[in-house]
């Protein structure tokens, strides 16, 4: 067994979502293993909030916190 390391993004986050036929906002950390570049990283995000109780999510805002490190064990051969 080998061992690499995962990066994770942690950015601060601003969003709008819909919240029982109004408006609701919020402000989190939200950790994500690709650096937020372009409008198809703030998409990422947004499709990730949708699927995780924030109804129409809208990113109003995000900054990049700090990088993590983790290990990660993949299975290879020993000798």
């Amino acid at each position: 067994m080998t061992t690499t390391q995962r990066t994770w993004f942690v950015y601060f986050v601003a969003i709008q979502y819909g919240h029982n036929g109004g408006l609701g906002f919020s402000n989190m950390e939200f950790r994500i293993s690709v650096k937020v570049t372009d409008l198809a990283g703030v998409q990422l995000i947004e499709q990730n909030l949708r699927s995780n109780g924030y109804p129409n999510a809208l990113v109003m805002g995000y900054n990049l916190l700090r990088t993590e490190t983790e290990p990660v064990a993949t299975p290879g051969r020993t000798r």
